[in-house]
């Protein structure tokens, strides 16, 4: 449910038809659940805002213990969505979505395609000599599109 100033904000900034389902962590779940990506619970760990043109969030689904992020674009960037949607594909076996209606990307952090290197990681991190198998990476911090660690 939506606080007082989120509902606000959202009347203001109608150009991002899905920044009311990352401001609501129910909503954004009912909507994976439509998208086929029901992982649980999901808690919004990270936001960046800019308005009338995205907003990107941090994710956690703690019932599967996995970092994912989420973007709404403004109605005037189907441009962008179209490139996710292409991207999509290639994603596989990560979980990624387009929601052209709402305007949203949701998808793994081994998905997030401004981080290649996450992916990589994943893949590698039994090969590596020295170390157990399975290895379990802990990230410290996440912020999609940008970092990592």
């Amino acid at each position: 449910m939506l606080t007082p100033d989120d509902l606000e904000l959202t009347r203001r900034d109608i150009a991002l038809p899905g920044l009311p389902l990352l401001l609501d962590p129910c909503g954004l779940r009912e909507v994976l659940a439509g998208l086929g990506l029901d992982r649980g619970p999901v808690e919004v760990i990270y936001l960046r805002y800019k308005p009338g043109t995205s907003v990107v969030a941090g994710l956690w689904f703690s019932a599967e213990r996995e970092l994912a992020f989420a973007t709404a674009y403004a109605g005037t960037a189907r441009p962008k969505l179209a490139k996710n949607r292409r991207y999509a594909g290639r994603a596989r076996p990560a979980m990624f979505a387009v929601d052209e209606v709402a305007g949203l990307v949701v998808g793994s952090a081994s998905a997030d395609r401004w981080l290649p290197g996450v992916r990589r990681i994943g893949r590698r991190a039994g090969a590596l000599p020295g170390l157990p198998r399975p290895m379990a990476l802990t990230p410290l911090r996440y912020k999609p599109a940008r970092r990592w660690v």
